[in-house]
């Protein structure tokens, strides 16, 4: 979901919210006031009954009295108790446990409310810096490509593909090239998100990739941008033999050796759109979330610092959580530096040039 936020909209929530805090102030103030009467009153009905051994109010006279110039030659203390006495006396009283209740849901409601503006400014100021980068680089943080566009999965037919890859890869000459090697397949079974798929013996790169865009309702462009961003394999002229097995960057760590389990072309193709649809699925179990504000490395590297990023839909934290790195203003420009990260910039690069605007 993409998260719009108008100049006019900030006034409008505090108002609201101040509004809301005042009337539980007025309310909670109201209870504490007429708890306070009810104390008050009794108590001051008591102090007025209290009389001496003689039947003269204390207080009043000539020796009892507080004044200095009674018979004792000393003022006498006012055993009156006082207000704040009074209230420490009622403090297990129900009627003040009502006033704690009532002030602490005040204060509550101010701390909820000064988070509430203080996320919604920093909302409000992130998406202005990410459609400002989108702008200047073609590359938004916090929308690298649209939903829409992500889960389309009839933006290519199978012949399509094909000539596309036949196009792209035109400059390959050896015989293990993208558009016409060929790949053993299996079954995979449904999971969620995605529909069974059959074996058909060995397969193109072509079939592959169609197969797999319809089983789990991902773009097929998106599988050929990243193809070409982890392994140069679309535009590949000779292409190693060995980046068929990791063609995707499934479950290849930076820092560990490649999961055997995803070994291949066709495991990479298809558990890399199953791997996306589990993401979707169960998006608590991951660091990055679609409309929530996260910390996005530029690097493996802690060092390298990050900066925080108002991810704006799902397809973005999918594409975080598949390659969690964001570029750096050297990468933006690029120029590259230690700490770059290119991988996110690639993929929307790669798709403007060869599909179009990605939002």
């Amino acid at each position: 979901m993409e998260h719009e936020f108008d100049d006019d909209q900030e006034p409008d929530i505090l108002a609201g919210a101040l509004a809301s805090l005042g009337s539980d102030i007025e309310n909670a103030g109201d209870a504490s006031a007429q708890a306070d009467g009810d104390t008050e009153s009794g108590e001051e009905d008591d102090a007025d009954g209290d009389k001496n051994a003689c039947g003269v109010p204390d207080g009043s006279g000539s020796q009892g009295s507080g004044s200095r110039d009674g018979g004792f030659g000393a003022p006498v203390a006012d055993k009156t108790p006082s207000r704040f006495h009074r209230w420490v006396s009622g403090l297990s009283t129900a009627k003040t446990a009502k006033r704690v209740a009532a002030a602490a849901a005040v204060i509550a409601a101010i701390v909820g409310l000064s988070w509430l503006v203080s996320y919604e400014v920093t909302i409000h100021r992130l998406i202005a810096e990410q459609q400002a980068t989108y702008q200047e680089y073609g590359f938004n943080p916090g929308r690298i490509i649209t939903d829409a566009k992500f889960f389309d999965s009839t933006t290519m037919t199978e012949p399509q593909i094909q000539s596309f890859l036949n196009e792209k890869g035109a400059a390959c000459t050896q015989q293990a090239c993208l558009r016409s090697e060929t790949f053993d397949t299996h079954d995979w079974p449904a999971s969620e998100g995605c529909a069974r798929y059959v074996s058909r013996g060995k397969q193109t790169a072509a079939q592959i990739v169609a197969a797999a865009a319809e089983a789990c309702g991902i773009n097929p462009q998106v599988f050929l941008v990243m193809l070409q961003k982890e392994q140069g394999l679309v535009t590949a002229t000779q292409p190693e033999e060995a980046a068929y097995p990791m063609a995707m960057g499934l479950s290849c760590p930076d820092n560990a050796a490649c999961d055997t389990r995803y070994s291949g072309f066709f495991n990479q193709v298809f558990g890399a759109a199953e791997r996306f649809q589990y993401y979707e699925h169960h998006p608590s179990r991951y660091p990055y979330q679609a409309n929530s504000v996260d910390s996005v490395r530029y690097n493996p590297s802690e060092a390298c610092g990050a900066k925080d990023v108002y991810i704006q839909n799902t397809a973005t934290a999918l594409l975080y959580t598949y390659t969690p790195y964001q570029p750096d203003e050297a990468a933006l420009k690029n120029i590259g530096d230690s700490c770059s990260s290119w991988g996110n910039l690639n993929f929307a690069r790669l798709y403007r040039q060869w599909f179009g605007d990605t939002q």
